[in-house]
């Protein structure tokens, strides 16, 4: 399982990305993200699992990235609740 990086991610996470940072006031180049790809489990279904990870400093996010999932929903959340300082 390797880490792929922020560049890798659907365009529209990436601008769902780049929208919350810019309402929060916030550059998105302050934050490191990247993500993996994992197949849980032993079973027939290849559907994939994926963790968005967002650093901010000594702070580090993870997210459900899964299909479907909108881990944007969830940072902007934690932006609102000043996880990142």
């Amino acid at each position: 399982m390797l880490d792929k990086s922020f560049h890798q991610l659907p365009g529209d996470e990436q601008n769902d990305f780049r929208t919350t940072c810019a309402n929060a006031g916030i550059a998105p180049g302050a934050f490191v993200v990247s993500f993996t790809n994992e197949l849980p489990g032993d079973n027939d279904a290849q559907a994939f699992e994926r963790t968005v990870i967002v650093r901010f400093g000594p702070i580090e996010r993870a997210y459900n990235g899964g299909d479907g999932t909108h881990w944007t929903v969830d940072f902007k959340k934690d932006l609102s609740a000043n996880i990142f300082g």
